[in-house]
């Protein structure tokens, strides 16, 4: 945390900065907010994190030409000295209406160019937005990229989709696969907890069990649904040990052979 030596009382808001925060929910734009205002205002630095810390670097450079320009004015104010001070108080009045006026010349020359420097500064708020909105929007894009290839450039679901084969009932009955895009919406659900090889697990115990007792399987979405709901709870142990021959194995030999035996069937697939 660093000091300043002078604090104020007041400092200017551009509008640019508040533009900036427009794509801040509450709690980022309430965290830029007290960290503006705080540096601004005594000249501490606050700790932020993300967006609010990549957006008051960009503010920062602002706040520090207004403080240098409040503290040479300070400085300004300081030269005259106590003796000074005593001396004008037997300026005669005429004299003392000379110095007001120039004072107040001065004062307007230095108001002009206050205001120029606003409007320099506006102008590079409008930059400093522009590039922000820029950043925003590169994000943005990038997300939805990732999220279209999640959703539908997906090799996982088509491995998925490919392997789920319809069995016929023993009376002939069968409802197919179903739709494909409704189906992909549910995986993509279920990938969001369970990994890939979880759902491709379950499918191989469902499938093989369905043509064991030549019942007719569900449709793909209806399957998924299910299976998430049940948390899929089939394990890698469950599918491989009903295939297991009958031999006794101690406690290692017995994962290892799982292990091979599964990856021998995942192979195939």
């Amino acid at each position: 945390m660093t000091n300043q030596n002078k604090t104020r009382d007041s400092f200017i808001f551009y509008r640019s900065f508040f533009s900036a925060t427009k794509h801040l929910n509450q709690v980022e734009k309430a965290q830029l907010f007290e960290a503006i205002c705080s540096y601004a205002l005594d000249g501490n630095l606050s700790l932020l994190e993300g967006t609010p810390q990549g957006m008051f670097e960009l503010i920062k450079p602002q706040l520090d030409a207004n403080r240098k320009r409040f503290e040479n004015g300070c400085k300004k104010k300081q030269k005259i000295s106590k003796t000074e001070a005593k001396n004008k108080q037997t300026i005669s009045k005429d004299e003392a209406n000379v110095n007001v006026n120039v004072n107040v010349n001065h004062n307007e020359e230095c108001k002009s160019e206050l205001i120029n420097d606003n409007l320099n500064n506006n102008s590079k708020g409008v930059e400093i937005v522009d590039l922000l909105s820029q950043k925003m929007a590169d994000l943005e894009s990038l997300f939805n990229k990732q999220t279209n290839a999640l959703e539908y450039g997906n090799s996982d679901f088509e491995n998925f989709w490919q392997y789920y084969t319809p069995v016929t009932g023993k009376d002939g009955s069968s409802t197919g696969k179903g739709g494909k895009n409704e189906a992909m919406q549910v995986y993509n659900k279920a990938r969001k907890e369970f990994s890939h090889l979880t759902i491709m697990t379950n499918l191989e115990f469902y499938l093989k069990d369905c043509q064991k007792n030549a019942r007719f399987t569900k449709h793909v979405s209806s399957w998924l649904r299910q299976a998430h709901k049940d948390k899929f709870h089939c394990e890698v142990s469950t599918v491989i040990k009903s295939q297991a021959p009958p031999q006794k194995l101690n406690r290692d030999q017995e994962q290892d052979r799982i292990n091979e035996e599964f990856l021998k069937l995942y192979a195939k697939n």
